[in-house]
């Protein structure tokens, strides 16, 4: 049920509490919280491959709207390319950030994720 996700990739491995001087700074460096002065900083050492919104056929913005149709077509796959600078890069990391869902809760629900390519051994 997601509504709004990026997706990012980098080949650099991600940092670790290690890289840290502690728990709030990794917070600040991986997060925007206000609460933790946060500057979501990890985006500068990754690359966005794509920026999805998912909008049915119908163009409804909640899953409770959704008619017999849009139905059918989430059933069907909902396909989504990267960007397509980025599309002959291999990449070794992924992160997916959800930004909302469709049923306007807290939690994000995906049940498949396909990605297509080769694998690069180094």
């Amino acid at each position: 049920d997601p509504y709004h996700v990026t997706v990012w990739a980098t080949n650099d491995t991600p940092k670790g509490p290690e890289d840290f001087t502690d728990q709030m700074e990794s917070l600040a460096y991986w997060t925007d919280w206000e609460e933790v002065n946060g500057t979501a900083a990890w985006r500068n050492d990754w690359k966005m491959l794509a920026d999805i919104y998912v909008i049915p056929p119908s163009g409804a913005t909640e899953q409770y709207q959704w008619t017999d149709e849009d139905l059918v077509w989430a059933q069907a796959g909902i396909d989504y390319e990267i960007a397509a600078e980025h599309s002959n890069t291999p990449f070794r990391y992924l992160r997916i950030e959800t930004y909302d869902n469709l049923k306007r809760t807290s939690l994000v629900h995906f049940t498949e994720w396909e990605f297509y390519g080769q694998i690069v051994n180094e």
